[in-house]
């Protein structure tokens, strides 16, 4: 009776942790890194030479 609903809650729980784990959290730590590399690019290209 409750074992479909019980089955599928952790089938979603599982599959958003694991593209959380494997995907988001990287990205997002990674996204500090991109954006200072962006704007050094910029200011370099912007500098009087």
């Amino acid at each position: 009776m409750f074992w479909a609903p019980l089955s599928q809650a952790i089938v979603f729980g599982l599959s958003f942790a694991t593209v959380l784990t494997l995907i988001a959290t990287p990205a997002l730590l990674a996204l500090p890194t991109a954006i200072k590399t962006q704007f050094s690019m910029a200011r370099a290209r912007l500098a009087p030479a």
